[in-house]
């Protein structure tokens, strides 16, 4: 069965071209790992190949959702081919970024994709979620979440049996949360969180299955990227409040039409 082996600590920055997210020990050849990422700025998107590391090894986008200039994604190297220490998400533009991402031991099997999931309200909920899945080919699977929220939050609580990965609630009012689990059981997938205060928010989930023999590999389907509404576009500003165009509505929505579904 898979094993967590580390959690690398999470990077962030306002307004910039990338970041970086370092792990405290390099990690070890064969092994996966495992990125989350969230962010905010005009039309900004996590591209196919928004993610590398320190060691040359190759990173594939699993799922990721956009519009409203808030995005999330995932981004995953199955198999590491060399070591590395630090790993750097590029998005398509400058912004506001969190991300962060675990390493994991696939105990002699192979790490694969297995199921992807999306969803987006431009309403103000306190349960954002990440959709549902189709059900997992396997039994045991790493379900990797993330979520962009609109606004400051004073709290971000994930379901039980989950793990952060990273969190943050205050960064220029683009807060969110990456978080891990493993299943022993089949079945659809999905995750909730409780927020503090009710928000908009972009949300993606990805099931990773370790399976005897073969190699890594990535449906085709997977890689998803949704359109951003014109009448949403925000204009990123290092103040804590965010302001609309005018012809966006008073609150930061996100267009249903954005949502992208990767399953």
């Amino acid at each position: 069965m898979a094993s967590r082996i580390q959690t690398a600590t999470p990077g962030s920055g306002a307004g910039v071209t990338s970041i970086n997210i370092v792990f405290g020990s390099a990690v070890t050849v064969g092994h996966g790992v495992f990125v989350l990422v969230e962010g905010f700025g005009s039309g900004l998107t996590f591209p196919t190949n928004g993610c590398a590391d320190n060691g040359g090894n190759t990173y594939t986008r699993l799922v990721e959702t956009n519009g409203g200039n808030i995005a999330c994604a995932i981004y995953a190297c199955f198999a590491a081919t060399s070591s590395a220490t630090t790993i750097t998400v590029t998005p398509s533009t400058s912004g506001f970024l969190v991300g962060g991402a675990e390493e994991w031991d696939p105990a002699g099997a192979t790490f694969s994709l297995d199921q992807t999931a999306t969803n987006a309200d431009e309403d103000s909920v306190t349960n954002p979620t990440t959709g549902t899945t189709a059900a997992t080919d396997t039994a045991n699977e790493i379900l990797l979440a993330v979520l962009a929220l609109v606004g400051s939050q004073t709290s971000i609580a994930a379901a039980a049996n989950w793990t952060e990965v990273f969190e943050e609630l205050t960064l220029d009012a683009n807060p969110g949360e990456g978080d891990s689990r493993l299943i022993s059981a089949t079945g659809t997938q999905s995750h909730t969180w409780t927020i503090s205060s009710a928000s908009g928010y972009r949300a993606a989930i990805a099931t990773v299955r370790a399976t005897s023999g073969g190699s890594a590999s990535v449906s085709p389907s997977a890689s998803a990227s949704a359109s951003v509404s014109p009448s949403a576009i925000v204009s990123p500003s290092s103040s804590a409040s965010r302001s609309l165009s005018p012809s966006a509505s008073a609150s930061r929505s996100v267009s249903p039409s954005a949502s992208a579904s990767a399953s």
